[in-house]
């Protein structure tokens, strides 16, 4: 130890545990610990029948107290050194200082209120009977407790780690085997048309217990990484705690408590295991959507006759229409309310919220358009439908050869000749309208926008479309 350590040795061991200052008129205890005269006057103040000393907490006789002369000498040439005032003064920033009482030094730690206390306030009506322990002592035991903590939870860090990368190896599994089954079954679909027949029922449960399984496996990682995100944060906090000095570990005593709770009372998830099944033949993830939509949003829709274009010709209890009829018929004549630009018709439903799916079975030839439009769509208007309008749909051409037309001269409305099944699936908050082709459960289009009004089902035909017919008509599962 060098000069200057000596001297500051010197400094400590001739220092009062009140004040901290170098000790001044030094009184020595029965115990054997020194103070200030003054710091102890102050200490002993207004007791009656029990005198601590401030460093032991040891009951002293009244009177038993002696003045230390060579200390009192000692402090004197301490105090002459050069440096002591800079020292004092570093010292007194420091603190800890009491502020209930500012000439007294928090040199104690109650266990009991978890706190920081002068020898003064352990004295009081508050700290009565609690146990108080000297500051250097009490952040010790704390300190070696929270380190207690750190081993335990670097391995079960450890092990989270390990189910971590176990699940994420099951998860890429179980997307493989998925994988594989959508691409077996692509390929049986181009293959036979039978095939899909044959298997559809059996392969509607296998697909849906793949994809659960692959939800959960998924599920549990997500709770394992929140874990070890949860641990790593606690094992940093306790590092970062275990590392702070002696004061401000102590003043953060309920702090530390919580921590040491928190420690004692984590728990993880169970990391579980999800065994792979061996996977046949199942269905294309798309088919999962359609079934989703025939089951839980198919709607009833049926034709609004009143909305009609004077050329179309409606049926089937207003589930069916023709495209167009003989319109030089004097018979007809057109509707204040019906389209009179466009070979159009509207649905009877209006739709302002929720999600909405309905089936048209097209037939004959020709050029049709499906979709919704808004119930204040220009009926008169001469500028082609469009979402600036209010009308959002989708066009195509559809030839089904010589034998799937309608004759007009025999109107056959529950005819079941080959004809292409449309899916119109609308989601009103997510501003989507999707068309399906049912036959294939494939997606032919999307169109996304927001709607905000009342809509309405759309369907229309261009005028060259001679033997073309509509009819709204129930899905199967």
């Amino acid at each position: 130890m060098d000069q200057e350590g000596f001297l500051e040795e010197l400094r400590a061991q001739a220092s009062c545990p009140m004040c901290l200052e170098i000790l001044r008129d030094p009184m020595t205890l029965a115990c054997g610990h020194n103070c200030c005269e003054s710091c102890l006057q102050q200490l002993w103040e207004g007791l009656l029948d029990v005198f601590p000393c401030p460093v032991c907490q040891h009951h002293c006789t009244p009177g038993g107290q002696r003045v230390n002369i060579q200390l009192r000498v000692l402090g004197d040439l301490l105090r002459q050194l050069p440096g002591t005032e800079t020292r004092k003064r570093k010292r007194q920033a420091e603190g800890p200082w009491c502020p209930q009482h500012p000439q007294q030094v928090l040199s104690l730690f109650c266990e009991q209120d978890l706190e920081l206390v002068c020898a003064q306030c352990g004295l009081s009506c508050e700290h009565s009977g609690h146990d108080l322990t000297p500051a250097p002592k009490a952040a010790a035991q704390h300190r070696q407790r929270l380190k207690a903590y750190l081993q335990p939870l670097k391995k079960q860090l450890a092990d989270a780690l390990r189910g971590l990368q176990l699940q994420g190896r099951e998860t890429e599994v179980l997307s493989l085997q998925v994988q594989a089954l959508k691409a077996e079954l692509d390929s049986d679909l181009q293959e036979s048309q039978q095939f899909l027949q044959r298997y559809l029922e059996v392969t509607d449960a296998q697909i849906f217990r793949a994809m659960e399984t692959l939800y959960q496996t998924q599920e549990s990682r997500d709770q394992l990484l929140a874990h070890s995100s949860s641990l790593q944060a606690l094992e940093r906090e306790l590092a970062r705690t275990s590392l702070q000095t002696d004061t401000q570990l102590l003043l953060r005593g309920p702090e530390v408590r919580q921590l040491l709770k928190r420690c004692e009372d984590f728990k993880g998830p169970e990391a579980s295991s999800f065994q792979s099944q061996e996977a046949g033949p199942s269905l294309p993830h798309h088919y999962m959507g359609t079934y989703s939509m025939i089951t839980r949003f198919q709607t009833p829709v049926s034709l609004d006759p009143e909305t009609a274009h004077c050329s179309l010709l409606v049926g089937g209890c207003s589930k069916m229409v023709l495209f167009p009829r003989d319109t030089e018929d004097t018979g007809y004549e057109a509707k204040a309310t019906g389209f009179t630009s466009h070979m159009a018709i509207l649905g009877s439903q209006t739709f302002e919220s929720g999600r909405h799916f309905w089936v048209v079975k097209i037939s004959g030839k020709g050029t049709w358009a499906l979709g919704v439009c808004k119930a204040s769509f220009p009926r008169h208007a001469l500028q082609p439908p469009s979402p600036s309008l209010g009308c959002w749909h989708l066009e195509q051409q559809v030839d089904s050869g010589p034998d799937s037309a309608h004759s007009h001269a025999n109107h056959d409305w529950d005819s079941d000749i080959d004809s292409l099944r449309i899916g119109v699936f609308l989601d009103y908050e997510l501003g989507e309208l999707s068309l399906y082709h049912m036959q294939h459960r494939a997606l032919i289009a999307t169109i996304h926008d927001t709607f905000s009004d009342s809509l309405l089902p759309y369907f229309s035909a261009r005028p060259e479309s001679p033997t073309l017919s509509m009819k709204i008509i129930t899905q199967k599962a």
